[in-house]
């Protein structure tokens, strides 16, 4: 994971985002819940830019290499 973490740093906050909106559509009081959302979110923001790096060397798709570092 060390050598990814540029990866993680970079798409971190776009997947955090994402997670968020998506749980706020899904339970609009989710803030009352945080604690209970917060290990989803953590999880979800570290594996998804794993996962997009991965795919990104091994499907070799161009737009992905550019856009994953």
């Amino acid at each position: 994971i060390g050598q990814k973490t540029f990866a993680i740093y970079i798409w971190n906050s776009v997947f955090i985002f994402g997670t968020t909106t998506v749980i706020n559509i899904i339970d609009p009081s989710y803030q009352e819940h945080f604690y209970f959302y917060l290990p989803f979110i953590v999880l979800i923001g570290v594996s998804f830019p794993l996962i997009l790096r991965f795919l990104s060397r091994k499907l070799n798709i161009v737009i992905l290499n550019l856009i994953v570092p």
